[in-house]
């Protein structure tokens, strides 16, 4: 039986003692088909020198140690590797992945609790409470995450701008667009559940955003009340389907969009993102009125195909794009995803 070409990441920051031990054990395996890659964290202790040579280390079957200096340049390296196709399919087929999450978020959250990350150019600062939150900020921080959407915004945005966040999270997105739309600007989140909600506000007064205005609302095409469940990972609450057998849900206040623009006497955004988890749809047409003024000229809708509601398909909510009077809808899928983002022009 063929043996599989196996590859041992090993992470160092500051301890080659401890990462020597590592080696040193990796190398007593009964297992010959794998490779060793070494990555540091910009080590200042000469990690280097004294990890280059010993019985540890063997010229053919190891990567040559590499100082990978800068705060998060090592951990990267690992990030994007749990990336890789082959190690989702193993990790998923095993049924490791809670458990894999949770020990990853044990080792690497912050030790203050604070991740700081760079955004298509942007610097912003978050707090990180669960996994799901680690998951997100570093998928941001290392252009893994809805890369081609961020871009997209800030290209469409200028100073003074008022944008429209709908599914707000812990403010990913309020965070940054409240930084490329400047002091000047308005963004106006919405974002229902409670947890997140605490959480987006403590991230805005983080980063001194005083021009991001947030409604503990979800937005739909009427007004009423709905279950909002949550589940282990409130990063994809989400109205209509639990994701997992035992989620918990929130009742949440759900109002039409053009109906609490108006009573909320909010002014109409140049731009919109959208971020619902299958609910986009009745979204859209809530706010029908207010994307058909000359005035809303940009639209980031993140489409969820195995989400939506019996009878309501993807085209469907490109159809309501387009219905009104965004000429120009463009889809930009993720590799291995069903979930697409539709970014939609006027101009």
């Amino acid at each position: 039986m063929a043996h599989p070409k196996v590859v041992i990441s090993v992470l160092n920051w500051n301890g080659w003692r401890d990462t020597i031990e590592c080696l040193a054990s990796v190398r007593s395996l009964n297992y010959s088909n794998y490779l060793t890659v070494v990555v540091d964290n910009g080590f200042t202790d000469g990690s280097v020198e004294r990890m280059g040579h010993g019985p540890w280390h063997n010229e053919k079957d190891s990567v040559p140690f590499t100082n990978v200096a800068g705060g998060l340049a090592g951990m990267n390296f690992l990030v994007k590797l749990t990336y890789h196709p082959r190690v989702l399919r193993i990790v998923w087929a095993l049924g490791l992945r809670g458990i894999i999450r949770k020990l990853f978020y044990l080792a690497e959250r912050p030790r203050d609790g604070i991740l700081q990350i760079d955004v298509v150019g942007t610097s912003a600062k978050f707090y990180v409470r669960s996994p799901g939150e680690l998951r997100l900020l570093e998928k941001a921080g290392i252009g893994y995450f809805e890369q081609s959407v961020m871009e997209f915004l800030k290209e469409k945005l200028s100073a003074g701008d008022v944008v429209y966040d709908v599914g707000s999270n812990i403010g990913l997105y309020a965070v940054l667009l409240g930084k490329w739309v400047g002091e000047k600007g308005l963004v106006i989140g919405f974002e229902p559940e409670q947890k997140n909600y605490d959480h987006l506000l403590q991230n805005l007064s983080l980063n001194s955003l005083n021009n991001v205005h947030i409604h503990r609302v979800a937005l739909g095409d009427c007004d009423g009340e709905g279950k909002l469940y949550c589940g282990e990972d409130l990063v994809l609450a989400n109205l209509l389907n639990p994701r997992e057998k035992e989620a918990s849900y929130e009742v949440v206040k759900i109002m039409e969009g053009d109906s609490f623009r108006k009573a909320e006497n909010l002014p109409v955004p140049r731009a919109v993102k959208i971020d619902v988890e299958g609910y986009e749809y009745s979204v859209l047409k809530g706010l029908k009125e207010t994307l058909q003024s000359p005035a809303c000229q940009f639209v980031s809708c993140e489409v969820h195909p195995t989400l939506l509601p019996k009878g309501i398909t993807p085209e469907k909510v490109l159809d309501l794009l387009r219905s009104c009077g965004f000429s120009q809808v463009s889809k930009h899928e993720a590799a291995g995803m069903s979930d697409y983002h539709a970014l939609a022009s006027k101009v």
